[in-house]
């Protein structure tokens, strides 16, 4: 049954539904749950090894009653029971239409007996005894005994013997009844139990928060590491096929690896939330996305940018350093910037980057004749758009088009990939979209 068709039933007063809702709510206490609803009156029956703790049992009732306010319910009455015994050791109600604290009694179940056992036995004398032993069934009885009405009189001997039975739950000799024994074994041994497992629920928060942090880190180097390596791959692999290389460098095909890397990301970000209240591993592990996404996503420039430094340092003989200022000079010429930023800015607009001092002296004139050939190749193209453009100004566009639409395509994917884990997060942690733990109270 779907958690929304049972939390509506519930509100109408459908016990099945309200035992449902409590059952999974106290599926670690290993306590069960009945309902029955008769004329407003919503009875529950909770039965465990051990009979439930009274005051417990009544306070999760009473919050989810008011949580649910459930129609048709007046009154609610609720009977602990223990496992083996035949009636009930406590009972509580309250009136749910009020503030008034549920009402709890102790019932006594001296001289009741439990289910496979013998009655319980006194052990007053044989005489107080006799009048049990001599009982018979109606049907046996002899047929010229006399009638009931015929029976000894109020101060009669056999009456006045049978009197000892009905003091028998308060003879000081007599033996209590098993199903106590649990209850109070119970009440003993429940503050050192509550504070013990108060400890170790703030423990394992603890430790819990402490593997959500080293969870979500791990996830963010393993995201990073996984850019490194599809960036390194397309550098030295696919971009050096030939005459396609160079295409596929210019169209930065190596992004499209993007849906891997960001989908890791996400599932990663997403399931750590199951270790940490959901409304501050939501926001802390999504605030830890977006501000390591265009990071990640940049790595491929990145790497590319260190390979022409290389490439540059080698064929021109240089030093690191040497190659470094030489770039930026050339860099600073052409788009205004230096550094990484301006190798992002170049590469959006020229598509060549020279690998020697003599194509730097040259990148000029041979940028100008390839455009030239382009534009009267594609004159009559050009001439037919709204808004008269130069080629480098339409290869711009282009690039920068790709590179929108790549990281849109990062974005988007680690955003979708994040709100499913999420979903499957709240299951493994067993919690509602409020974030707040599938119990009834």
């Amino acid at each position: 049954m779907v958690r929304s068709d049972i939390f509506s039933q519930a509100q109408r007063g459908d016990p099945k539904a309200i035992a449902a809702l409590m059952n999974h709510s106290l599926q670690r206490k290993q306590v069960t749950v009945r309902a029955a609803l008769r004329a407003g009156c919503l009875t529950i029956l909770a039965t465990s090894r051990e009979c439930p703790d009274a005051r417990f049992m009544a306070n999760f009732v009473r919050r989810g009653i008011d949580r649910l306010q459930p129609g048709q319910v007046n009154r609610v009455v609720i009977r602990g029971y223990a496992i083996g015994s035949i009636g009930s050791l406590w009972t509580a109600e309250f009136d749910p239409h009020s503030n008034a604290p549920p009402q709890i009694s102790n019932i006594p179940q001296s001289g009741l007996p439990q289910t496979g056992q013998p009655a319980v036995r006194s052990t007053s004398s044989p005489r107080t005894q006799s009048p049990i032993t001599s009982k018979v069934p109606e049907r046996g009885r002899d047929r010229s005994s006399p009638p009931r009405s015929a029976r000894p009189s109020r101060g009669s001997a056999t009456q006045t013997a049978t009197r000892p039975i009905s003091k028998l739950p308060t003879t000081p000799t007599s033996k209590p009844s098993r199903s106590i024994r649990p209850t109070a074994k119970y009440s003993r041994s429940s503050k050192p139990q509550t504070a013990l497992s108060i400890f170790l629920a703030r423990l394992l928060n603890v430790l819990a928060l402490l593997t959500f942090i080293v969870l979500s880190i791990t996830i963010v180097i393993l995201a990073f590491v996984s850019k490194i390596w599809t960036a390194e791959f397309a550098e030295n692999t696919i971009y050096q096929i030939q005459f396609l290389g160079d295409l596929l460098r210019g169209l930065e095909a190596a992004e499209v690896f993007n849906i891997f890397v960001f989908a890791i990301l996400g599932l990663g970000l997403g399931l750590a939330t199951a270790l940490a209240p959901r409304t501050f591993g939501v926001r802390v592990t999504a605030s830890i996305g977006l501000i390591v996404l265009p990071f990640i996503f940049s790595i491929s420039s990145l790497i590319r940018y260190q390979s022409w430094i290389r490439e540059f340092s080698e064929t021109e003989k240089l030093s690191p350093d040497q190659a470094i200022a030489q770039t930026d000079i050339y860099l600073q010429n052409k788009v205004d910037q230096a550094g990484f930023f301006g190798f992002y800015l170049h590469t959006a607009k020229y598509p060549g980057l020279p690998t020697t001092r003599i194509q730097m002296e040259q990148i000029d004139t041979l940028e100008s004749q390839a455009a030239d050939r382009l534009e009267d190749a594609f004159s009559t193209l050009l001439g037919s758009l709204p808004i008269k453009l130069e080629l480098p100004q339409i290869f711009a566009l282009c690039m920068w088009g790709i590179r929108i639409f790549y990281f849109l395509l990062a974005l988007l994917t680690a955003i979708g990939n994040f709100l499913q884990s999420v979903r499957w997060a709240d299951r493994l942690a067993r919690r509602d979209e409020t974030g707040e733990r599938e119990t009834l109270g």
